[in-house]
């Protein structure tokens, strides 16, 4: 299972969103440009141990979707450097597929 960060357990390193890469928002529509801009709000008051549960419902949000929205910003992406705020992006993969169990080989084709 993977490491979940909480501000309490974010590395200072991580914690630093001004070095998070920023994505380019202008192929977005306005629903989106918006939800991304609230969720950077969001997690920026987290981190700055501020309250943001009046936020959250304004948004329609819960707690655990901001802390997933945390985790996919300061999840290392394939050049080494954490993805930063373009993980808010709906439908973006971060890493590539990699398979867990090895492929099995045998038997017919179709049959179960």
């Amino acid at each position: 299972m993977a490491l979940r960060y909480t501000r309490k357990t974010l590395p200072q390193a991580l914690a630093d969103t001004a070095n998070w890469a920023k994505p380019e928002l202008s192929g977005c529509s306005d629903e989106e440009r918006r939800r991304i801009d609230a969720l950077t709000q969001a997690i920026k008051k987290y981190l700055r141990f501020e309250c943001v549960t009046p936020l959250l419902k304004q948004l329609g949000l819960n707690h655990e979707q901001l802390l997933r929205a945390l985790n996919r910003c300061t999840e290392v992406g394939a050049d080494g450097r954490p993805v930063g705020w373009c993980a808010l992006i709906k439908h973006l993969h971060i890493n590539g597929y990699r398979r867990k169990k090895p492929l099995v080989y045998g038997g017919r084709p179709g049959f179960m």
